[in-house]
């Protein structure tokens, strides 16, 4: 609230307009009480500071960092409206890649929602996922799940090294931006694979 009290230029508001969609809560990918708490806006600036600059970390103060480099921006802040296509082309492949995302493990919990947005959102840039593709990169992805599940329940598990790497990065501190960097390395190399450069 006092964020939102002191920022009042094009950014924050666009993290409030892409809140707006019931999509968040209606997949608890933000609780109603995160949602009371303002949690939602923030979250959106977390994964839109994601598309414009790559992972960062997701402390308060890093994201009011952002408010403050933005706020002279009051009408529209550079890269905002490729920023908001791009937004909005991340949304829909997930909604594509996982309709039921609230019921799929791990991909639905914050913290991962987080890396595979912002890993999606960048590839993007440069990148297209074919329709045909949508489907084996639901299951590569569902697979590499189990695998970082697998080895946060045993440590020693013999498993990919992105997924190693991935489970390290999820355990504790998931939202420093060190951290961050190493899950989006992970999928990074996951998910290009299934993509197809553009013309």
């Amino acid at each position: 609230e006092l964020r939102n009290a002191t920022y009042h230029a094009a950014f924050p508001k666009l993290s409030e307009q892409l809140a707006d969609d019931e999509y968040w809560a209606v997949n608890r990918i933000v609780s109603p009480a995160a949602i009371r708490r303002m949690a939602d806006i923030e979250m959106m600036s977390d994964l839109l500071i994601g598309l414009l600059h790559g992972p960062q970390g997701g402390s308060a103060k890093i994201i009011d960092q952002y408010y403050e480099q933005y706020e002279p921006f009051e009408e529209e802040f550079p890269e905002q409206n490729r920023t908001r296509r791009q937004f909005a082309r991340t949304l829909e492949i997930i909604k594509r890649l996982f309709p039921e995302i609230a019921n799929v493990p791990r991909w639905g919990n914050r913290a991962d929602y987080y890396s595979l947005f912002v890993g999606i959102g960048n590839l993007l840039r440069d990148y297209d996922l074919p329709p045909k593709n949508e489907r084996s990169l639901t299951e590569k992805l569902l697979e590499f799940a189990r695998e970082v599940d697998q080895r946060l329940e045993t440590p020693t598990a013999k498993t990919s090294k992105a997924s190693t790497v991935y489970a390290r990065a999820i355990e504790k501190g998931s939202n420093d931006k060190a951290r961050r960097l190493d899950r989006h390395e992970a999928l990074v190399e996951i998910i290009t694979p299934f993509l197809k450069a553009k013309k």
